[in-house]
């Protein structure tokens, strides 16, 4: 069984990043802003804050 403490912690806890950032070119993804697409190469990089 787990303890209360142990619940509490695990809810409490906030995700790492709040953000997105998007190629504006193709739409994909990323976690972080690396400055250029993975998958196609472009600089619009575009960066939502999600809070």
């Amino acid at each position: 069984m787990l303890s209360k403490d142990f619940f509490w912690q695990v809810i409490r806890q906030r995700p790492s990043s709040t953000a997105l950032h998007e190629c504006r070119h193709c739409g994909y993804t990323m976690e972080s802003d690396t400055g250029e697409c993975p998958k196609c190469g472009s600089r619009e990089i575009a960066s939502y804050d999600l809070e």
